[in-house]
């Protein structure tokens, strides 16, 4: 390819886009790439292995997305999603049992307000900017980091509760004012990723070498061994445990010392003493 990449017009960019969704994304195109790796002659399972890595690799992008976005809405289509991928992979144990309890408990369990406030507040923009959303525990890790390495400088240590008096709130306010009398512009700006040609140069290589399309029959080309559809799989894992008579498998995914908030709706003011009053009285008689 040349040094200078070319200009391309809308809407030939548009068709270039739409024939790799077609080609890659479709539901059509996976079958296909299933029904080539499970063929009894000579089976090739080169394509559904990209696809399938491809569909689990868009899962993390489009999280990363929705979160920059502050789009909570997305982001939670997208955990429903991970539920069960993570049921189908070995040694995320803790992850496959934590991501479903939060998932229930903001979703199903608390109250309808209480769901609405948790989760549009899980987001939070510190530089007030569009497009850079962060997660609020990430941002207090940030701010705690700030907090304990950089003014603790008393001998004290690390007592919380005196640094978060005497200093949380003043946090952003100090770094700036470190930054401008040390002489620093401050500047923000955000990375973004750029294809260079070298880089489109390395990927075509690859794909002539690999062959993922499986365009042409080589005897000495290498064919890879299936990988597991680990969607499908944590489906059939929690299937075959709601079946299970063991209930603690399932059960497991209900938040921890949290009941439904219907079954716990509060009495009338009173009515305790008036049962009990009710009670004397006719003890009384």
């Amino acid at each position: 390819m040349d040094k200078e990449l070319p200009v391309w017009e809308s809407k030939q960019a548009q068709e270039i886009i739409d024939k790799c969704y077609d080609r890659l994304f479709l539901p059509r195109a996976c079958r296909e790439a299933e029904q080539q790796a499970t063929k009894k002659d000579s089976p090739n399972p080169k394509l559904a292995n990209l696809l399938l890595r491809l569909h689990n690799f868009a899962t993390v992008i489009e999280a990363n997305r929705a979160m920059k976005a502050g789009d909570i809405g997305c982001l939670l289509n997208i955990w429903r999603m991970w539920c069960i991928m993570c049921q189908g992979i070995k040694g995320l144990d803790k992850y496959a049992i934590h991501l479903p309890r939060m998932l229930i408990l903001i979703t199903e369990v608390l109250p309808p307000g209480l769901q609405k406030v948790l989760q549009h507040s899980m987001l939070v923009t510190p530089s007030r900017r569009a497009d850079h959303f962060v997660g609020k525990d990430f941002f207090l890790e940030v701010q705690n980091c700030w907090l304990k390495y950089f003014y603790n400088k008393s001998g004290i240590g690390t007592n919380i509760h005196r640094l978060m008096d005497a200093f949380s709130l003043n946090i952003t306010m100090l770094r700036q004012d470190m930054a401008g009398l040390s002489g620093q512009e401050y500047i923000q700006q955000s990375h973004k990723c750029r294809l260079t040609t070298d880089s489109i140069d390395s990927f075509l290589q690859m794909a002539a070498q690999y062959d993922p399309f499986c365009k042409f029959d080589k005897v000495y080309s290498f064919v890879p061994a299936a990988i597991t559809n680990i969607y499908k799989k944590g489906m059939k894992y929690i299937k075959e445990n709601s079946k299970s008579t063991n209930i603690d498998k399932i059960n497991r995914f209900n938040p921890a010392y949290t009941l439904s908030y219907v079954t716990f709706q509060i009495d009338d003011p009173g009515s305790d003493e008036e049962q009990e009053l009710t009670t004397r009285t006719k003890n009384l008689n």
